[in-house]
Order: structure tokens, then sequence, then C-alpha cells
């Protein structure tokens, strides 16, 4: 009797150990499939994302368009940009002033918002009230130059103001814009805006 008890003890436990190893192995491979699905995942993921095109910003201007990539701002797109900027906000007629003024304002900085805002309503009044138009053509190419924390734009131009059809004046005029980088957003995702304009006469007299 002893000995089939032993016999039945070491069955038992033979059994026993085969039962767990066999749990434990389920396990195993069940964390295996899991591991390697989720590595799959994990490189399809990759992929996807090496892969897929990086945004382009394009911005028309003259005197050459420029493409803008988040987060990399050429110096040539830094001009496209500011001069584009120029051209519309200098370019206006009595019917077109208020919404190239308004275009313009979600392109700059709050400073500098807050301080074109002041004067915008007698502005736009005087405009109206005048029939005053501007004309205002780049004359060679902007000189930008990267400063600590974005750019500055200096270039040149001719300005004429006409009240109806009738030239008032024209002047040689050099802008030095202040361009600070940004967070890219919907309303502006250029990741430029414009902080500050001085505007002062040129050297060369205008045809």
């Amino acid at each position: 009797m002893s000995q089939e008890k032993a016999v039945r003890s070491k069955s038992s436990l033979y059994f026993e150990r085969y039962a767990q190893a066999e749990q434990q192995r389920a396990v195993l491979a069940g964390a295996v499939f899991v591991l390697g699905l989720v590595s799959v995942v994990l490189a399809a993921a990759l992929v996807m994302t090496a892969l897929r095109p990086k945004p382009i910003h394009y911005i028309p201007a003259m005197p050459a368009a420029g493409l803008s990539y988040p987060g990399q701002v050429p110096l040539p797109s830094v001009s496209s940009f500011t001069a584009a900027w120029i051209l519309d906000w200098m370019n206006y007629t009595p019917d077109t002033a208020e919404s190239v003024y308004q275009r313009a304002l979600t392109l700059v900085m709050p400073g500098f918002t807050a301080r074109i805002q002041a004067g915008l309503k007698a502005e736009l009044e005087k405009i109206a009230r005048d029939r005053l138009s501007s004309v205002f053509t780049l004359k060679g190419v902007p000189q930008c130059e990267a400063q600590a924390v974005g750019f500055t734009v200096v270039f040149e131009g001719e300005r004429r103001i006409y009240m109806g059809k009738e030239e008032m004046s024209g002047e040689a005029v050099r802008f030095t814009v202040a361009v600070r980088r940004i967070t890219p957003t919907t309303r502006n995702p250029y990741g430029l805006a414009v902080e500050d304009v001085r505007k002062e006469k040129a050297s060369h007299d205008p045809s």
C-alpha cells in the first residue's frame, strides 16, 4: 500500500507541475502575442508618421514667392511674408480700405494691433470722406536679417496718394519692419507676425 501511495503521490505531483507549466506557457504566449501586436501597431504608426507629408504654407508675394515649413522659416520666406503684408497694407481704395486693414490686422502682434486700432477709425473716415486711394510698389529686393527672437526686413518702394483720379502726392519711402516668430495658428498659419513698422524717406526719387 505504501508503494502504491508513493507512486500515486509522485504521479499527482508530476501532473500538477505539468499543469502549472502549461498554464505559465499559456500566459507567456499571451504576453508575447500582446507585445508583438503592440510592436506592430507602433511600427505602423512610426511608418505613417515618417511618410506623412509635412504641411507647407505657400506665401505669394513680390518680388518672389516663398515656402514656409512649420518650425523652419528661411529668410526668403520672411521677406516674402513681409512684402506681401506691406503691399496689402499700402494698396487700397475707398471701397477696399476697411477690408484691407482688417485682413492685415490678423498678421500682427497684439501690441502693434492696439497702436494701429487707436487711429484706425479716424483714418478710415478720412479715406471715405476724401475718396483717397494708395498705390505702393516695391523698388529693389528686400533685405532680411535674423534677430534673436525674429527678423528685421528693410525694403524701399514708391507710394502715391490719389484723391479720386487725381494724384495728390508721391514719395520714395523705406520701410523697416520687425517680424516676430509665433506659434502657427489657423488664423495665422505662417508662424510670423508683424511687430513694428517704421517708415522714412528713401534716397531714390519716385519716377
